[in-house]
Parts: structure tokens; sequence; C-alpha cells
């Protein structure tokens, strides 16, 4: 929290990518035709931990959704998370 109060615009860099991150997740869901609720129920029977559509929420609100959950989420949706190499890619 002490970053927080010394740099604030960093702060809303860092909410603003929270935000997207959520704003995706929910977007890609739609484009399936799948409900935070179901996407919630989809994870807890492929992980066996007690998800749900308010856990689901509140991790995307608080922007505390692991890299784990991430790559289930895209799984799950029918998509793929890549890192690409910046440095060396070809455009």
């Amino acid at each position: 929290m002490k970053y927080i109060k010394r740099l604030p615009q960093i702060c809303q860099v860092i909410y603003n990518i929270d935000m997207q991150a959520r704003n995706k997740i929910k977007s890609l869901a739609a484009l399936r035709c799948v409900t935070l609720t179901k996407l919630a129920e989809m994870m807890a029977q492929a992980t066996g931990k007690p998800y749900t559509f308010k856990s689901l929420v509140g991790k995307m609100q608080r922007g505390t959704v692991s890299l784990d959950e991430a790559y289930l989420i895209a799984d799950l949706l029918g998509y793929k998370l890549e890192f690409i190499d910046i440095e060396n890619s070809t455009q």
C-alpha cells in the first residue's frame, strides 16, 4: 500500500490494466455465449475448487485473477494465452 500513496499515477495505470483484463474476460465469455456464472461453474468442475459467480467477479474486480486462472479461463473459452518476445519478433 505504501506505493499507492507515493505514486498515484502508477496506481491509475495498474487500475486501468486491471479493468482492461476484467472487461476482456467478460467480452471473451460473451463472445462464446458463456455467462460468468457458467464460467465459474466450468472452472469449479475443471479444478475441483469452489468457484462461484461472486468469487469470480470479486477476483476480476480486485484484479487478483492468477496466471493459472487466466490460462484456465482462456482454455475453457477456447482461447490460448501466449507470450511473444517483442524484441525478437518479426512484424
